[in-house]
């Protein structure tokens, strides 16, 4: 990890059990029932993932964007047909337990590898 950190310029946080890591996670799915949000695995892993409760979508076939919320109701709910992929945004808070660990790397344009301001500090 901190290789990376040099590599890219950034500043890592550990998350912590008294301080959190919110990630925000995207998969796309393939609609298997109406309206209906399928089982999402994660890509990498291909371990299946807890379903958010609130999420936020684009419907890649017919375009349609929206936001899932707890309160459901008109305008926040899943709109897609069978068979069309979509792509579902959500966060996810980490802690710092076991089995719920994270690490954030904040990268900043001033520190980043290769930029402008990183190359004129190296040569002067």
């Amino acid at each position: 990890m901190e290789s990376l950190r040099l590599m890219m310029g950034g500043a890592i946080k550990h998350a912590a059990e008294a301080e959190k890591v919110t990630i925000r996670r995207s998969e796309q799915v393939k609609i298997e029932k109406a309206n209906t949000l399928p089982d999402i695995k994660d890509h990498l892993t291909h371990k299946k993932l807890k379903p958010p409760k609130e999420y936020r979508y684009i419907n890649l076939t017919s375009g349609a964007r929206g936001r899932v919320t707890e309160e459901g109701g008109e305008g926040n709910t899943l709109v897609a047909n069978e068979n069309d992929i979509v792509r579902i945004v959500w966060d996810d808070t980490k802690d710092g337990t076991k089995k719920n660990r994270a690490v954030e790397i904040t990268i900043s344009p001033n520190t980043f590898a290769g930029t402008f301001k990183n190359f004129m500090c190296a040569i002067s």
